[in-house]
């Protein structure tokens, strides 16, 4: 745990400073830990377990990430922020759930579309998504939708050329599935 010296206490508010100032450098770990302290003295703040919920995401901790933010919207029903952070996580789980499916059988691909339709509809700038959505109906071999979606993340980054290239690498299927 980060050492705050000395025999005096800190309020949160000087712990998600001390928080905010290992992020500007850095130092994710003992961010995490300020926040966790800054949370056992004041349990049911929804902005700490929010700004938690940020930081373990940023460190790839997904499931940690997820834990704090529920608890954020628990604890604040009426902030759109916190609930839109949940989304966005839940949607990025559900993504990662999908990729596990990818073993190139028709049932696992439903499970995958399934899985990542509702992981858009979550977050609807979930591009990952999109491109693998474009992915599960190609390898179903219903290159309609996979060029909807993968039309559907280049609207959401113009400029992303692995994008650019499946949709043409889609639309050239298309069309060779339609001359058989």
């Amino acid at each position: 745990m980060p050492n705050y010296g000395g025999g005096w206490k800190m309020d949160s508010e000087q712990m998600v400073q001390k928080a905010y100032a290992c992020l500007l450098s850095h130092d994710f770990a003992n961010a995490e830990k300020w926040f966790e302290l800054a949370i056992e003295g004041d349990p049911e703040n929804a902005s700490l377990h929010y700004k938690l919920s940020v930081t373990y995401a940023r460190n790839n901790k997904l499931q940690k990430a997820l834990w704090h933010a529920k608890l954020a919207v628990q604890y604040n029903t009426e902030e759109q922020l916190y609930l839109a952070h949940l989304q966005h996580l839940e949607a990025r789980r559900l993504i990662v759930q999908a990729e596990g499916y990818f073993d190139g059988t028709t049932e696992s691909l439903y499970m995958v579309i399934y899985l990542l339709r509702h992981a858009v509809n979550l977050d609807p700038l979930a591009i990952q998504g999109y491109l693998l959505l474009g992915e599960a109906y190609a390898g179903l071999e219903d290159y309609d939708q996979a060029i909807k979606f993968v039309k559907e993340a280049i609207k959401l980054d113009p400029l992303d050329d692995y994008a650019i290239l499946e949709l043409e690498r889609y639309k050239l299927k298309l069309e060779q599935y339609l001359k058989q």
